[in-house]
């Protein structure tokens, strides 16, 4: 089948063998956006970071589905894919640097089957919500929303959001929703209220969770993320050493494991 896409401005391009992902002899590919703000990153060496460090090899799963919400340029969707065989569905609501997520995922279809989603994800259906940047032309940023305390940057705009399941049902096929093993949140702070919004489908799943410990969080910011984790029958722990994560002592990510599957995952 012929895909037909665009190319965006390209500042690097780069391949990485995935042999040491379970793929003998497959080459995927990943492009660094050319953009004033974005900052460099070699592709295999942020593979072998997330294989060695953040310890891929025991979190994702063949043939399984991966949702990725906040996909930005694809170096945490293109890898998912390799270790996986599966689904991605990678979502980047952001249209600035949606286009370099929408080219990777085009450039890696014989890894797995890449689904790019234009939505946010909220905490209610069918609405409009204002996204903004971090005062870096639009390379990153978040939803706006003062009750968490996250406020308006340089620039702004109105993108469509949805419901975590109204997502998934959107996109994935019953089969593909049934696999979903591991969900990836970084969405600039909001990742617990979007896990609170799917109480029903999350605990339907059960799935493995790695959240982002947004930088900006205060002490009681944090406590309250950790309560949202506990409420939902969910166990934090530090990724880079299985330990469990206190609300004292931040980390750049969290990986949420369900409380009845958490002997097993660290047998």
């Amino acid at each position: 089948m012929e895909h037909q896409f665009t190319v965006p401005a390209i500042k690097r391009a780069y391949s990485d063998d995935f042999t040491r992902f379970g793929r003998p002899g497959v080459v995927g590919y990943w492009f660094e956006m050319d953009h004033p703000y974005e900052g460099h990153r070699n592709f295999a060496d942020t593979n072998d970071i997330y294989l060695n460090t953040y310890n891929w090899r025991r979190i994702l799963r063949p043939n399984t589905t991966v949702i990725d919400i906040g996909g930005h340029s694809g170096d945490t969707a293109v890898p998912m894919g390799a270790m996986t065989g599966g689904t991605v569905l990678t979502v980047e609501c952001n249209p600035v640097v949606r286009p370099w997520l929408e080219f990777a995922c085009e450039m890696n279809r014989h890894l797995a089957k890449y689904i790019v989603a234009h939505e946010a994800v909220t905490t209610e259906d069918n609405v409009m919500v204002t996204f903004s940047d971090h005062g870096n032309q639009m390379c990153n940023g978040g939803l706006v929303d003062h009750s968490w305390g996250i406020g308006a940057g340089n620039n702004s705009i109105q993108v469509p959001g949805v419901t975590l399941e109204t997502l998934c049902r959107r996109y994935l096929t019953s089969e593909e929703i049934n696999r979903i093993d591991l969900i990836k949140i970084d969405t600039e702070g909001h990742d617990c209220l979007i896990l609170d919004s799917s109480r029903e489908f999350i605990d339907s799943l059960r799935p493995t969770i790695i959240i982002e410990w947004f930088s900006s969080f205060d002490n009681a910011q944090a406590a309250a993320m950790f309560e949202i984790i506990a409420s939902l029958d969910y166990v934090a722990l530090y990724p880079k050493n299985f330990k469990f994560a206190d609300a004292t002592e931040p980390s750049e990510d969290l990986l949420l494991i369900h409380r009845s599957k958490l002997d097993d995952f660290l047998k």
